[in-house]
């Protein structure tokens, strides 16, 4: 019967326990078993039960419910399975080696497993039912990591260190490399495409690539032990790599923290946290390093090399007239070229004039004002400015 019993907890069904909906149970009315070793029998049954309809939902799968979080849950319920499991093997050995072994040795040794399993189960099915995907299953998982029985606890914290492996492997490819892996839509950084038909035909294909892709924080899909300011965070750190990612030859040159030499000892750093109990201040120090790495090489790149104030500034000359006197001098000196229609030779005589009154005001050896040129649109009363180099 022993065999029959080890068979039942690994979820089979036989001559003495059969399955009863989808509860495996004693067959009623065997006549050598006493009615306390049929209620025993019973209790230990359920784990079978438990055993069987959790290791279905590992190994079937669920429509409508695929994804890396949702194999990496099964992947961590499967590995506190192995301990039951095990458990089992040991019993097997000490029934084939002592025939006088009691039941009450089958209770004692399986006993932790029905506060476990029954936990195990409430979650699974809740998963199941509701449907839960992608980020969302961190959530469900972390809620029985607070319990208060200490075996649903650890067994909890396992499945999540499994469900967190996806979780870091995709803000180490996001955060450092500017890369969503993200086939289903599972991450809480989302990206969106938006095309204006009126600005995509004035943009070359690579700049239109990036141009339109849009980095968004998606609140639904975001851990509640997850602070949305930590998660801000992430979103920068990653959308500074995508902006400063690679040059116009397509070749790997990181302008984000990469370039600083400091993408592995911060791999490091997140494969580290992976395997640990989850600790909010901990992750946040990590992401903090990140992002100031990140923060400070953006303004490296935009205020120091780039010469963002010099920009500025010629904006404010420029289109913001911050240099009136030139534009004055300006008019008074193309006056006479606006005042009849244009002609093939009217914008370069506009340009000669603009020119002119820069050399008046002893502007012409500035850089930015010989880079200027001015267009005349035919058919209308206007003309516009552009500044290939420093626009």
């Amino acid at each position: 019967m022993f065999h029959e019993l080890l068979f039942a907890l690994h979820g089979f069904t036989g001559n003495i326990f059969v399955l009863e909906g989808r509860r495996i149970c004693v067959l009623k009315d065997i006549s050598f078993l006493h009615p306390g070793e049929v209620e025993v029998l019973n209790r230990l049954c359920l784990l079978g039960t438990s055993y069987k309809y959790l290791q279905d939902f590992i190994y079937s799968p669920t429509e409508g419910s695929q994804g890396l979080y949702l194999q990496a849950y099964c992947t961590g319920l499967n590995k506190v399975m192995n301990s039951y499991t095990q458990c089992l093997v040991e019993l097997e050995k000490e029934v084939m080696t002592d025939q006088h072994i009691s039941l009450s040795h089958f209770q004692h040794q399986l006993d932790k497993y029905h506060l476990v399993f029954p936990a195990l189960e409430q979650l699974t099915e809740h998963i199941k039912k509701q449907k839960v995907s992608g980020c969302r299953i961190l959530d469900a998982v972390y809620k029985y990591t607070s319990s208060g029985i200490p075996l649903v606890k650890e067994a909890a914290s396992k499945i999540l260190k499994s469900c967190h492996h996806i979780l870091y492997k995709q803000l180490t490819a996001w955060m450092l490399h500017g890369i969503l892996l993200d086939p289903s839509k599972e991450f809480f950084i989302q990206k969106r495409e938006t095309v204006e038909p009126e600005i995509s035909k004035e943009l070359t294909v690579s700049s239109e690539r990036r141009s339109l892709d849009v980095y968004f924080l998606n609140p639904d899909l975001l851990p509640s032990y997850i602070l949305s300011r930590v998660a801000e965070k992430i979103l920068f750190a990653g959308h500074s790599v995508c902006c400063f990612g690679k040059d116009q030859t397509g070749s790997s040159t990181y302008l984000g923290v990469t370039t600083c030499g400091q993408e592995d000892y911060f791999a490091q750093q997140l494969f580290a946290l992976q395997d640990k109990s989850f600790c909010s201040l901990e992750f946040e120090e990590v992401i903090d390093q990140i992002r100031t790495s990140a923060s400070e090489h953006v303004w490296k790149v935009i205020v120091e090399q780039a010469n963002l104030v010099v920009h500025l500034r010629t904006v404010k000359d420029f289109y913001l007239i911050g240099r009136g006197e030139l534009f004055q001098a300006f008019i008074d000196q193309a006056n006479h070229l606006l005042r009849v229609p244009p002609g093939p030779a009217t914008e370069h005589e506009v340009n000669i004039a603009f020119q002119s009154s820069a050399h008046q005001l002893f502007m012409d050896g500035d850089q930015v004002t010989r880079k200027i040129y001015v267009t005349l649109k035919s058919g209308e009363n206007m003309i516009s400015s552009h500044c290939p180099t420093s626009s």
